[in-house]
Parts: structure tokens; sequence; C-alpha cells
């Protein structure tokens, strides 16, 4: 019964194998990444799976209940306890991968590829044929260098030539137009892929349209794209084959590289410093002793000292720690990058470009150290120098022949140097990236950079509601334990909001200070408001002072104070400083305790007459004078307030009212009806002062509420011109043409109906009355008439000029006939027969004129007759 029931299993077991390897080869998809010779050991090894496994299933089920207790029981288990080992050691052997098949099937299939993708013409083959020639020649002369992979399969298999993989393109952006636009582009748009292995080089090199469809790619692919991007803008581009640090290849180099990235750059408006005179007296402070001082210094030092020696200890501690291991691939590890050499698009010097992080780096970096071969469209060459002390002695002209072999000869028009061939255009589609895509930038519209001291998160625009494209956090160092500096920079707000960045100024505490940066054209004018949260918390918005009446440039609020800064204003006022008795807010112009004023100095005035500061006080008005020219001190007056005493009229001012200090003691500076003049004139200033404030206060809470407002409801601006979002501007637009449609083909109507400027004088056009339609005819009629009379008359006008002229070219002629030369003669008989001929064509057009006036005069009393607007009013009036 065993020996039956396994050769029943063995049957079914081979039809169970049968039928999987069948569906196999039916399901399995031709670039799953498993080859055929995987599926014949999978068909094996299932079967030597399903059989022992089958089998021990019969075993364990078809075996008779008598038998259960026997002796012949227990073979059958030790049999399918065999037959289960047996399915354990199977499926050990079993190659199939996983991870591969699921990879392959996430892979999106590639489109369609066009036929220059799938075959090669005979110009390139020609060129294969050529580009394995110089590989076999240049393999036997230099044995030990490594082969030049000039010829690569494609997407579709095909072998082409590297050079007319690349495609040089312009694409409509204006940014990619520059070098660094085009490489940060491309950093942005592909997501890189580490060699694998790091130490080999690639064995196929795909389109790159079909990289920039994939949006991944290897360094090698990621070159071929930038060098396509800045070949079509102009650059003399080269991709580069050759060796990297680790750093570099897996994109952790520890430094902060140029990110080109879209920056937002605020230029902030200076203040002008006031230059300090080298002949300003210096105040003498209090005498101390000098050997106290240098004990003190000493002192000083030395904690000074102690202290930074062991914070570099505990630096060169915490890097040697982050100091990475050895490389052991270290000057093996390939790399591809892009060269640009100089001679256009104004480049003075070589440089290099890194395709994964679009920056641009010196050629004489250290961390590229090994140069194999370089290539474009034009040409490749392969390198013929030593790298043995890195790129630093690397000579980059590649026409120089010592340095570079081409392979394929440049004609200088020398026959010596051989035969040339023109390389075949390249078998690339033009590129193309569709707006929304660019615009997305990133895959899935965002990236991540992590650098030493920096993680940066780029969004692509519109991603965000908030209108976030960058945000970077800065650390202390390299442990990225502690934040020192958020910054967030936007785009498109509608607040104008650019960027806002959090300062941790105090790292122990956690005590931030906030910072908005706004565009021009706030509506309050703001450019930057600063925000610092500590037990005293202030806040300094800076505006854009040009942009507004007042000129105000600066305003400092704090518990106690209020400062403003103004620039260019005609009262020369420079600072306004208001100081409350209070610390409480919001503050009220009733907590001023004083208010100062500075102002610059007026030429026009003599200086000791040109105030600089003045102070209110409650009770009386400080006020300082500019420094005259020859004095060492300033002059200084103080006057009381007058003093109003039932409502009366002030007090006159006494002598009792006023201190003044005068710099030129000689002579006083003021007389009483003058310091009358200036006390009331101090009065009216802190009038106008005070109000000034209590606008400034007004002013900043509105600025506060639209600010909150802002950052509470954001709005995006969208460009009129920007047809993928702006769906009202597009309905705009879509009823300004048609209005303009119906505007021209009014206009039209309006040229070809002739009642129509008559029309235009009536008030009412639309419902006309008898006598309406009388007098329209009549002026049809006198208006014919009158056109017709003014063409007669032009006619006459003119003929009768050109009988003038030939009557005096005549008269002329006659006079002067016997000096005249034969040139002479010929032109005057030109000039007459020309004059005989239009006069003669004019009064013809007279005559003709003439015959026509009736004629035209009759068919536009029929046509008005006939015209349904006027036929039934016109019969009713018996006119027709």
């Amino acid at each position: 019964m065993v020996t039956y029931q396994r050769c029943i299993c063995l049957f079914i077991s081979d039809v169970v194998s049968v039928l999987i390897a069948t569906a196999l080869s039916l399901f399995m998809p031709v670039n799953s990444g498993i080859n055929s010779s995987i599926l014949v050991l999978t068909t094996a090894e299932l079967q030597a799976v399903i059989v022992p496994l089958m089998m021990a299933d019969s075993l364990q089920q078809d075996v008779p209940t008598e038998v259960c207790e026997s002796e012949e029981m227990a073979e059958v288990q030790a049999e399918a306890e065999d037959a289960l080992e047996q399915v354990a050691d199977a499926l050990a052997k079993v190659e199939l991968s996983v991870s591969q098949f699921e990879e392959s099937q996430q892979e999106q299939p590639l489109p369609e590829l066009p036929e220059s993708y799938r075959t090669n013409t005979a110009k390139e083959q020609k060129t294969l044929s050529f580009v394995k020639n110089f590989q076999r020649q240049f393999s036997q002369m230099y044995r030990q260098r490594k082969p030049v992979p000039l010829i690569l399969p494609n997407e579709a298999g095909v072998q082409k030539f590297i050079c007319t993989t690349v495609r040089p393109t312009l694409l409509p952006f204006p940014a990619l137009a520059t070098h660094d636009g085009a490489a940060a582009f491309v950093a942005d748009f592909l997501t890189y892929k580490e060699l694998d292995p790091p130490t080999e080089q690639i064995a196929e090199l795909p389109s790159p349209t079909t990289i920039l469809w994939r949006q991944s790619a290897n360094c090698f692919e990621a070159s071929v794209v930038l060098c396509s991007l800045l070949e079509g803008a102009g650059f003399e581009a080269y991709c580069v084959s050759g060796y990297a640090s680790r750093e570099v290849c897996l994109r952790s180099r520890l430094k902060s590289e140029k990110l080109l990235a879209q920056h937002v750059d605020v230029v902030e408006d200076k203040a002008e410093k006031k230059k300090e005179s080298k002949y300003k007296i210096q105040r003498g402070g209090k005498l101390k002793s000098a050997f106290d001082t240098r004990m003190a210094a000493r002192e000083t030092k030395t904690r000074k000292d102690a202290v930074a020696k062991a914070a570099a200890a505990t630096e060169a501690e915490r890097q040697e720690k982050l100091k990475a291991a050895a490389d052991e691939l270290h000057g093996v590890r390939v790399h591809a990058w892009v060269l640009v050499l100089p001679g256009k698009r104004g480049i003075p010097e070589p440089f290099f470009i890194e395709p994964t992080t679009g920056s641009c780096v010196s050629t004489l970096d250290p961390n590229y150290l090994g140069l194999e071969f370089v290539w474009n469209s034009q040409n490749a060459f392969v390198n013929m120098q030593r790298c043995t002390y890195g790129l630093k002695d690397m000579q980059y002209d590649v026409l120089d022949g010592s340095c570079w072999e081409p392979v394929f000869p440049i004609d200088h028009g020398d026959a010596d140097v051989g035969p040339s061939v023109d390389l075949p255009p390249s078998w690339v589609e033009k590129l193309s990236i569709e707006p929304k895509d660019y615009e997305l930038r990133c895959p899935h519209g965002t990236r991540d950079i992590h650098l030493a001291t920096q993680d940066i998160t780029l969004y692509a625009e519109y991603l965000r509601d908030d209108g976030l494209v960058r945000l970077t956090k800065d650390y202390e160092n390299e442990e990225l334990a502690v934040v020192v500096r958020e910054t967030k920079t936007y785009m498109h707000r509608a607040d104008g909001l650019l960027k806002s960045t959090i300062q941790f100024v105090n790292t122990d505490s956690g005590v931030p200070e906030t910072s908005f940066v706004y565009a021009p054209g706030h509506p309050f004018r703001v450019q930057k408001n600063t925000v610092t949260e500590e037990s005293t918390p202030t806040r300094t918005l800076k505006f854009y002072a040009d942009a507004r009446a007042d000129g105000l440039a600066e305003r400092l609020e704090t518990p106690h104070e209020l400062e403003e800064t103004f620039r260019g204003r005609r009262d020369r006022l420079v600072t306004r400083k208001v100081t409350f008795s209070t610390d409480e807010l919001p503050h009220t112009v009733e907590g001023i305790e004083f208010v100062s004023e500075t102002y610059s100095r007026d030429p026009s005035k003599p200086a000791d007459k040109d105030i600089q500061e003045i102070v209110y006080f409650s009770d009386a008005i400080q006020i300082t004078f500019h420094l005259a020219e020859g004095n060492i001190s300033q002059s200084k007056i103080e006057l009381e307030k007058p003093q109003r005493l039932g409502g009366k009229d002030p007090m006159p001012i006494t002598a009792a009212d006023v201190d003044v200090y005068s710099a030129a003691s000689d002579k006083p500076m003021f007389r009483t009806f003058e310091l009358y003049e200036l006390q009331q004139k101090g009065v009216q200033m802190e009038a106008v002062c005070k109000r000034h404030v209590k606008q400034s206060l007004k002013e900043t809470d509105e600025i506060l509420k639209k600010l909150e407002d802002d950052s509470t409801q954001v709005d995006l601006m969208i460009s009129f011109y920007d047809t993928m979002r702006n769906e009202e501007s597009r309905r705009q637009r879509e009823e300004q043409e048609k209005q303009a449609r119906l505007e021209e083909e009014r206009q039209r109507q309006q040229r070809e109906d002739y009642l129509a400027p008559f029309l235009a004088r009536l008030p009412d056009s639309s419902n006309l009355t008898v006598e309406d339609a009388v007098q329209l005819k009549q002026q049809c009629i006198d208006d014919l008439k009158a056109t017709l009379k003014r063409r007669l008359a032009i006619l006459n006008e003119e003929a009768a000029r050109l009988e003038r002229e030939h009557k005096e070219r005549e008269e002329q002629y006659n006079a002067n006939h016997s000096s005249l030369t034969a040139d002479e003669e010929r032109e005057h008989f030109v000039f007459c027969q020309n004059t005989l001929f239009k006069i003669r064509v004019l009064k013809m057009r007279m005559e003709r004129h003439a015959r026509q006036t009736p004629i035209k005069e009759q068919q536009l009393k029929a046509k008005l007759n006939n015209d349904p607007r006027l036929s039934v009013l016109l019969r009713q009036a018996g006119d027709a």
C-alpha cells in the first residue's frame, strides 16, 4: 500500500510542477530581473519540495487503523520525518529573491521607446566600429590601465557611443540658462543612487529622457543630464569619469557646501553712519592704578587661557569621536561629475560641478582623486596625465595632445593629423520637462539635505498652504543635538512674508529671538519684525523708510521705552525716544515720563541756534544746540513750561524760568522776546510730538493685529500668467477676450452702417419718429452732397496747382533756354510730360465726378427709402 501511494504522490508532484512552471512562464514579466536559468532551477526545486511534502502527508493519512500501533507504523513515521527533512533542504537551496521580485514589480514600465533608441543607423555602426578599434588599441598600448567604457547599452539594450547619449537642449526656463541654476535643478529633481559595487564602472547608460522620466540616477546618469543642459545653454561642459573620496560618493561631506537652491535675498536699508572726528576731545576717566590694571589683566588672561584650553581639549575629544573610520576603498571609488571649461559664456577658469549636490567646486578640491576620461556631445578625451597626487597638477586643455588623447582625431586643417570622423547626431530625443514637474522640482515636491551642522528641507512652490519653500535648522555642532537657529523661507505670500527666523540666543534657558522679514509692498511698509521674549521683552520693527511719508526706519519698543529712528525728513528729525513711567503694556500717552528728539545739522542756521536735542519733561523743556566751530562744548537752555492760572493767558517768561549755558560766554544767547518765542515753539513741538507718539502707539497695535491675522489665515498670490493655478485669471482673460470680440464686431458693424454716425446724434436711436426719419434722410443726402463737393474741390485745387507749376517751369525754360545743358533740357521735358499727364487724368476724373454725382444721389435716396429702419416712417410722412 505504501509503494502504491508513493507512486501516486510522484505522479501528482510532476503534474503540479509542470503547472507551476507554466504559470511562472506565462505571468512572470520579461524584465522582472529573474532569468530563465533561475526559472528552470526553481521548477526543479519546487518538485523537490512538493514530492517529499506529499509523501509525508500521504504516509500519515493513508495508513490503515490496524497498523497504527505496529512496527510498520514506526517505519512509516521515520520515512515521513526523512521526507520533511528533504523539504527543508530543498527550501534552503531556492535562490529566488523575493525582494528582487517585489522591486521589479514596483518599477514602472518604460514608455514606448522611439526607433532611434532600439536600433543603430549605418553611421552609428561605423562610429561603433571606430570606437571599438580605439578601445582595442588603447588596451594593448596601456595594459596597466582599466578599459575605457566608451560604448554602453542603453535602456533598450542597444550598444551606443557615450558621446551620442549627451543631448544638448535649452529648456524654456530662465533659471536653467545658468550653470548654477541647472546644477541646482538636476540635484533637486533627481534622486541619487549610489553605484553598486562602488569600484566598478557602470554597465548601462540610459538616455537623459529616461533618466528625467524616472527621476532617479547615479552619478554618471546625473552628469549626462547636467552636461546636456549646460551644452544647450552654451557652456563648454564635459562629463568626467574618475575617482572621488567616500564623502563625495556618499554625499556626506562634512562641510557646508554652496547650496544652489533658490535663496531669498533681502536687501536691508542701511542707515548712514556718522563719522566721528579724529579731533574729538577724549574725556578722561577716573584715575586707576597701572599695577592693579596689569594684575587684573594678567588674572583675566590666565582665566581665559584656562577656559580656552579646556574648551580646546573638549572640542578635540569631540572631533575624535566624530572622526570617520579610514576608508578601505579610498582612491578606487568610481565617480562621475561635470567639468566646465573657460572660453564660453564668460567663464574665466575651469571648475567642477557636483551633480549630486548641485555645488560648484574648485578643480583643486582634494576630494576628487583621479580622472580617467571626459566626454560631451562632440568628442571624448582620455586623460594621459598622472594622478598620483590627485588633480592639483592637472591640465584641462583637451586640445593638448600631450595631456589628452581624443577618441576621434581633431581636424585642424593639417593633412598629417589623419582622417576625421563626423559623429552621428544624438539618438536621444530632445529633452522636455512639463512646467508642473519643473515647479514641483523634487520627487514628491520635497527633498531633505543633511550637512555637517545643518538640516535643510526643500519644498516645491505652492506645495504647502503656508507658502513654505525651505526649512533650515542650524545646530551648535556636528552632534546635531542643540538647535541654534531655525529659518523658514516663504514665497508667494499675500502678506509679503519672505523669511522667519528663530534664534536661540541662550541655549541654556532656551529663550528665543524671533524675526520676520517682509518684501516691499506691505500695507504698513514693514520690512522686519523682531521679537525677543525675555524677562524684559523687546520688539523691533524696521520699515522701508523710502516708502513711508514720515521717513520712519525703525521702531524699538521695550517695557519702559519707545524709540523711533527716521531718515530723509525735511525737518531733519533723526530719533524720537519716549520714556514711560511704568512698564505696563500697552503703553499710553498718559504714562509718558519724558520725550527726547534729536535733529541733524541744518547748515542754513548758526550752530548755536540750531537745535540738536530737545527733551520734554512734565514741567520743563531742555534744549541742546549743535556744537559750533571753535567751541569745545555745546550751548544748552532749560525753559520752564508756561503756567496758566484760572484759564487765563500764560504768565510772561522771567529770568527765573530760564537756565542758560552759553558755550560762547562773551555774548548773551537770547533776548527776552526770543526766549518767549523759543518757549512757545517748544510747547508747540511738544504737542506735535505727543500727537505723533499717540499715532505710533496706535499704528503698532494695528500692525501687530494685521500680522497676527495674516499668520492665522495665509493667502498665497498666484500670478496672472500662471495658467495652471489661476482659474480666476483664466475666467477674467476669457471674459476680456469675449468683450474684445464683441467690441470689434460692433465697430465693424458701425463702419458698415451708413446711418450709424447720424443715429448717434439722436437721444434715443431705438425709437424713431416720423420727424426723425425725415431728418435722418435729409442729413444723409446733405452729407453726401457736401462730400462730393469736397472731392470736386480737391480735384480742382490739385489741377490748378499742377497748371501753375507747369506754367512756371515753361517760363523758366523760355528765359534760360540758351544756357541749359542737355540733361537739364531732358529733365524739363520729362517734368512737363508727367505734369500734363496728371492734368489730363484730373480733368477726366472731374468729368466722371460730374456725371456720377446725380447718380449717387439717386442711389442714396433709393437706399434710404428701402432701409427697414426708415421706409415705414418715410411712407407715413409721404416723403418716399
